[in-house]
C-alpha cells in the first residue's frame, strides 16, 4: 500500500513541478485518524526539489487532502493536523471578513492583547497584529501576530478556542493548524 501512496505522490509532484525531474521521497509518518474519513490511510513525504536544495518539502497522499508544503519547522503530527485543517477550510467555504475599525473589531484587538499578557506573562508595547479574520459560518476567527523581545509569536482568538503560537506562520496556517488539531483531538 506505501508503494500505491508513494506512486501518488510522484505524480502530484509531476503535475506541480514537471516530470523531467526525479523524485526521491523519504516516507516520514502514515496517518489512520481523520475527521471525515474512515477508514483512513494518509502518508506524509518529505523531498528536496533538487539534489542541491537544503530545503525540503512535503507532500500528504492517501485519504485526505493531496497537498504539498514547504518546511514550516512544524512537527510531523502538526503537518498532520495543518492538512486536515486545509481540507476543514475548503470544506466548510470559509471566508475572510474585510477588516475594519468597528466596535467589534476593535473588541477583538483589545480581546488579544489581554489574552496574549495572561497567557505568556508579558506586556506588550502595543497591539498585537491582527492579519485575518476568517468566517465560519456565524463564528469569527482572529489570527494575527505579535513580536516580542524579537521572538514572532503567531495567535488565534475571537470564536474557537484561544492559541498562542511560538512560531511566525502565515495566518491561514495558523488556522488550519489550529482548526486541524481541534479536529483530531
Amino acid at each position: 500500500m506505501i508503494d500505491k501512496l508513494k506512486e501518488q505522490a510522484i505524480h502530484l509532484l509531476q503535475d506541480e513541478f514537471g516530470a523531467e525531474l526525479e523524485y526521491e521521497l523519504t516516507l516520514e509518518a502514515t496517518y489512520g485518524k481523520h475527521p471525515f474519513k474512515e477508514p483512513c490511510l494518509a502518508a506524509l513525504f518529505s523531498f528536496r526539489p533538487a539534489p542541491d536544495d537544503e530545503d525540503r518539502l512535503f507532500v500528504f497522499v492517501g485519504d485526505g487532502l493531496p497537498m504539498i508544503y514547504p518546511d514550516f519547522g512544524l512537527t510531523l503530527d502538526e503537518l498532520w493536523a495543518l492538512n486536515v485543517g486545509n481540507e476543514y477550510f475548503i470544506k466548510m467555504g470559509v471566508t475572510e471578513e474585510p477588516q475594519g475599525k468597528s466596535p467589534r473589531f476593535l473588541a477583538y484587538i483589545k480581546m488579544v492583547s489581554t489574552v496574549f499578557q495572561e497567557q505568556l506573562y508579558i506586556t506588550l508595547n502595543g497591539p498585537p497584529k491582527i492579519e485575518k479574520v476568517y468566517l465560519l459560518n456565524e463564528q469569527r476567527h482572529v489570527v494575527g501576530r505579535a513580536t516580542y523581545n524579537d521572538k514572532v509569536y503567531s495567535w488565534i482568538v475571537g470564536d474557537i478556542p484561544h492559541f498562542i503560537y511560538k512560531k511566525d506562520l502565515p495566518p491561514q496556517v495558523t488556522w488550519s493548524l489550529h482548526m486541524g488539531r481541534i479536529l483530531l483531538t
